[in-house]
């Protein structure tokens, strides 16, 4: 059976990370074939995709994926296109529960209010896109930094010494498959995640063994999105800034030294005064959840009534063949949440 590496590698001459790497790089269209196992790693022989060159070494396992037909040729262009499945970050995308939302409260010794703050500046307060994506921003000038710039002359799009380039909602993805296609794992740490944005590289500090288990959490559930950014807060001692509602203090720890820049402070100051007011209806913001997946377009998941909250609920009432009123009563919502999450 062939094998592909799922980014660019070393070969290296002996199964160790810190051995030498005489054979050069493995690239993802470069066709590997396993010699022997040796726990973790396999002894591979690598032929590239011309059939020139062919090479020995040692492999991490964890990098070899089965080479199904994985690319195509466009025929204007001769432009030889990856065609290979990359990772769906399709999850069941359950909404945040009000037991989490407790336990983050308890933990930081903190009201509701602040913690739906964090959330509205962070994601508007959600942290899936309507196709259950977990929500996403792709930071090229940090894959440019973990690369050391390795990719930059021919991606200034994806790895570059200075931040931007953000298409923004679920384009961010085009960006991220792109970068994975080079380097997945150094893509994954470049990218911030859920509900909070934690970027990957912090997947130590929020309680993951690897940046691979961190992404799974978080293409999972709202809740686990929460308690990794609780983890976060936690872990960089920021628990105290927000029990003093000290927004410039937790803004500089929380999103870097150039928080000023996007007023990141006076916009936390801003929403937690509006959460004190009124704070987001869990029941509510799951419906409008749901209505969001089964594309109803209930307007913002923020647990407020609205009148497209309200006309989302007509429609699905009307489909599921429910006594049409737009109110959220029992029966509305137990057909609701299993037709959403089968």
């Amino acid at each position: 059976m062939e094998y592909r590496v799922n980014r660019v590698i070393k070969l290296r001459s002996k199964p160790t990370q810190d051995s030498p790497d005489p054979h050069g790089r493995v690239d993802p269209d470069d066709i590997v074939t396993i010699i022997a196992g040796n726990n973790d790693w396999r002894k591979v022989r690598v032929v590239d995709k011309f059939g020139r060159t062919h090479r020995e070494g040692f492999i991490k396992a964890s990098f070899l994926i089965e080479k199904d037909p994985i690319e195509t040729q466009d025929e204007k262009t001769n432009e030889v296109k990856p065609t290979f499945a990359l990772a769906p970050f399709h999850g069941s995308g359950k909404p945040l529960t009000q037991e989490i939302l407790n336990t983050v409260c308890e933990d930081l010794h903190i009201k509701e209010a602040v913690v739906w703050a964090v959330l509205a500046v962070e994601t508007h307060g959600f942290g899936f896109f309507e196709n259950r994506k977990p929500r996403i921003l792709f930071e090229r000038h940090v894959f440019h930094r973990q690369t050391n710039g390795e990719f930059g002359s021919h991606h200034p799009d994806i790895s570059n010494d200075n931040s931007g380039g953000y298409v923004g909602g679920i384009k961010e993805y085009e960006r991220l498959e792109k970068a994975i296609i080079l380097d997945r794992e150094v893509a994954l740490m470049s990218t911030s995640w859920g509900i909070g944005q934690v970027m990957g590289f912090n997947f130590q500090s929020v309680g993951f063994a690897s940046v691979e288990k961190m992404v799974d959490a978080m293409i999972e559930n709202e809740d686990k999105q929460l308690l990794a950014m609780m983890n976060f807060i936690k872990d960089h001692g920021l628990e105290n800034a927000l029990q003093r509602k000290n927004w410039e203090l937790f803004a500089r720890g929380y999103n870097g030294a150039g928080f000023k820049k996007n007023d990141y402070d006076t916009r936390l100051a801003a929403a937690n005064a509006k959460y004190e007011i009124k704070r987001p209806d869990l029941k509510l913001r799951s419906a409008q959840t749901a209505l969001s997946y089964l594309g109803f377009k209930p307007g913002p998941v923020d647990g407020l009534r609205g009148r497209r909250t309200h006309s989302g609920l007509v429609k699905f009432q009307e489909q599921a063949g429910l006594l049409i009123t737009g109110d959220l009563n029992e029966q509305t919502e137990v057909q609701l949440m299993k037709t959403a999450w089968k």
